[in-house]
This record gives C-alpha cells, structure tokens and sequence, in this order.
C-alpha cells in the first residue's frame, strides 16, 4: 500500500535547494550496504548539478524570478505500509510512478527514499516548469490528485502489494454493505456492539457508521468505526456532517479517524438535529466544501450521498443532479444512495448520472420495513421517495399483522435487490436498523448473488 500526498513547496530560488538538501540528505537515504536511493530523470550529475538544471530551465522560460504567487516546484511523498516493502523496491516503484506522471512528460524529477522511519517513504521534488514546452505545472488539489493515487495503487498491485479500501469496487462488483447507528446515550453501546458483531460474521465487503450531530453520538461513530475495522477486520466507512462542525472541529475529527486507522468517510451535509439551538453550519454550509476539505487533510476514500429522485432541499432532479456534479468533482470516490422503494426511478436517475459525465461506482441503499412505525420514518429519511402501488398495498394489507408485515417487507427488500444485481448495480447497501437477525434473512436469500 502507497499513499500518496502533497507536501507543502516553496516560490524561491533558496527554497528549491533547500528542498533537494532535505530530500538528499544522506542519513536518510542509504541502505545498510552503503548505497544511496537518489535518482534525477531529466536531469543528471551531483544534487549541485539537479538543481542548476532545473533553474536552467525556469531561465530558458523566463521563470526563474522568485514569485510570491507562484511555487518553485511541487513536492509529493509516497508512503508504504510497514513492513511490507524493501527501501529497493519502494524505490524503484517510486521512479516509475514519477517517470509516467511527469518525467516522461518532460519535467525534471529528483526522486530520494528515505529509510529512517518505521514506513518506508519516497520524496519527489519536481521542476514547475516544463523542460520541453515551458508550461508551469498544474496539480488540481482534486482531480489531478486523484489521478496520481490511482496510479500510484496501480503500481502496487503489479508488485503484490496492498492497496487503500478506495479500491473496493474496484477489485469487486458487486458489493455489499451494512449500515449501524451509535446508541442515543453511551449506556446502549454495548448493545450496539453486540449488533455490529453479529453483522461482522455476514459476508460483507464493508460497513458504515452514522455520525450525530451537535455532539450527541459523534464520538462513539469513531469508536465502533475503529473497533470494526481494527478487532473485526472489517473495512468501516465512518460518516461525517457538516452541521454543528467547525472548520477546526472537522480538523479534530479527521485528525481522530487518521489515528484510528480510517481509511474511508462519508461526507454529508446533515440535517439540522432535533432541539439543537446552536449555529447548524458554523464552518461549511455544503457536502463538497467537506469533500475538498477531507481531501485536502488526508488520503482518505470519500464517499457520497445522492438521492435518486431529488433531495428535499433541491428544487428539482436536474438541479440536484448539478450540484451532486460538483460534488463528485471535489473528489467523491463513491455514491450512495439513500433508500428507495421503486427500482425503475433509480435506473432512470443512474442514466441521467451518466449523460452528465458522472461515473463514479454508486451503490443503492435498501431498507427492508420490519414494522408500521417505519413508515412515515422511511419517508422522510428517503427524502419523499415514491411508493410503488404494490409496497403500498404491502403496507395496506399487513400492518395489523407485524409478523406478516416483516416477513412481506423482508421479501419485498429481496425482490428489490435480486432486480438491481440483475441490472449491474454496482452495490446494495442495507440500512440493517442495528437488527443483524433481519439483515441475515435477506443475506440467506441473496448471497450467492454476489459474483
């Protein structure tokens, strides 16, 4: 596994050499039989001769003039997990991520390996300025980015190496994930813990953790997030929301998940939560602000929402559809969707998604009605999805019956699933309501489904 990240650069002279000293420095970059991990592509010689190639350059453009406005050159690392690469090969794997993403383009590159702690890591110290065209370097904090990790992923699998769980779909299609919720009050997390448990031993691909606003359950998202991920071994998507955070509470948050080991976040803007009297968006007002910000703080997976037939806020389907556009474009990896009752509206919304360029995996969240005062419930959490006539007439015969009323929403959730998997769903997600016994019915049926 390799992650990849921008390291902060400097717009003078003074502080590219700087950079290359740091990166050069011989304590950090020989092995135990004496040789040193330095490679230039582009560029030739001692680090003396590296670096006056690369002013060489800015001056053949006219761009070797200190500019507060402008970087000198870009600085990225590239970190492998311990214990799982030798400091020659991460270093080799680093001259091919740097050859296919810039040198061969033809931008200078110093490439150094440092060994001297405990992950074995890559420094890249690249020319802004192009050698061939005289183009300055472009990194879109998004976009690009995403391209470089992925390429970076792609390195490590041809040499057998782990890979960040943002390749989950990826590496499988279809998927098929849990979500829980925390307990309003601590007392009841035991209880949910049993839940997750028996969730865990269901073949499952990954499980989400919702996160609750204005401090009410947001700690314990963390915690039963890390215990699936780090005693169960499952891959956990932790929820984070906007409302009630602060720029600097995001920061915290994150910061909490990076030390835990989480890999994976759902970025939401939230809903204003019941009696909260505090400021609802004190740092960002919407879910793409979030997914820059995440993005920008760490290598995390990010997830989405969407709503398959109009956010409630939206005021139409080809607005929200818009405004999803500019979320997937700060650096979304996935989408989900929250729950719907009638299949051929999401196959409608999945090919509006495709005509506007939206390609990302998008996985269909299911919930399975278990009892009649999860009605008006499922409606609002849907955002007012419709309910087919069948569903209704479901409802309609059995809601004085509750067994009978599982058992038919039960079965009315698996229809739905077998329909999608049929039609290539890229995932089913099953809002389990904390309830392993009805999510293991629905897993008997479907299972061998999941080719």
């Amino acid at each position: 596994m390799a992650i990849i990240k921008v390291v902060k650069a400097g717009k003078t002279k003074a502080s590219l050499k700087s950079a290359l000293n740091y990166i050069a420095n011989e304590e950090k970059i020989t092995t135990i039989t004496g040789k040193k991990l330095i490679t230039p592509l582009n560029c030739w010689g001692s680090l003396k001769n590296i670096y006056d190639t690369m002013i060489a350059t800015k001056e053949l453009y006219r761009k070797a003039v200190d500019n507060k406005n402008s970087e000198m050159y870009k600085h990225f690392q590239q970190s492998f997990k311990p214990n799982e690469i030798t400091p020659e090969k991460a270093h080799e794997i680093g001259k091919k991520w740097a050859m296919q993403n810039f040198a061969q383009n033809g931008f200078e590159v110093c490439i150094c390996t440092h060994l001297d702690t405990e992950h074995i890591h890559n420094h890249f110290i690249i020319n802004s300025v192009n050698a061939i065209t005289g183009k300055t370097i472009e990194i879109h904090a998004n976009k690009t980015l995403e391209k470089l990790k992925y390429s970076s992923d792609e390195l490590c699998r041809k040499y057998n190496l782990s890979v960040i769980e943002r390749d989950i779909f990826a590496q499988k299609k279809p998927v098929l994930s849990f979500e829980v919720f925390p307990p309003k009050k601590d007392s009841g997390l035991d209880n949910v813990i049993s839940a997750v448990d028996e969730l865990s031993k269901m073949p499952i691909d990954y499980m989400s953790v919702t996160y609750g606003a204005g401090g009410s359950n947001s700690k314990n998202t963390a915690y039963i997030a890390s215990h699936l991920k780090n005693n169960l071994s499952i891959p956990s998507l932790a929820h984070l929301t906007c409302v009630a955070n602060s720029k600097d509470d995001i920061k915290v948050k994150l910061q909490e998940y990076k030390d835990l080991g989480i890999e994976n976040i759902l970025a939401l803007r939230g809903d204003k939560p019941k009696d909260y009297d505090g400021e609802i968006f004190p740092g960002y007002h919407y879910a793409n602000e979030l997914v820059e910000a995440i993005k920008d703080f760490g290598d995390f997976c990010v997830g989405g929402a969407c709503y398959p037939e109009c956010h409630p806020d939206s005021p139409s389907l080809d607005a929200d559809i818009e405004n999803l556009k500019v979320k997937v474009d700060a650096g979304v990896d996935f989408l989900v969707t929250q729950m719907f009752f009638d299949n051929d509206e999401f196959y409608k919304f999945r090919d509006k998604l495709a005509k506007k360029g939206i390609n990302k995996p998008i996985t269909a969240g299911i919930m399975p009605l278990t009892n009649a005062g999860q009605i008006q419930r499922m409606a609002i959490l849907s955002g007012g999805a419709s309910m087919p006539s069948k569903f209704l007439r479901m409802i309609s015969k059995y809601q004085d019956n509750p067994e009978a009323l599982k058992q038919a929403g039960i079965a009315y959730a698996v229809d739905q699933i077998i329909d999608l998997l049929s039609n290539d769903i890229d995932g089913i997600h099953l809002y389990t309501m904390n309830k392993p016994e009805t999510a293991q019915k629905i897993v008997n049926v479907i299972n061998n489904l999941f080719v």
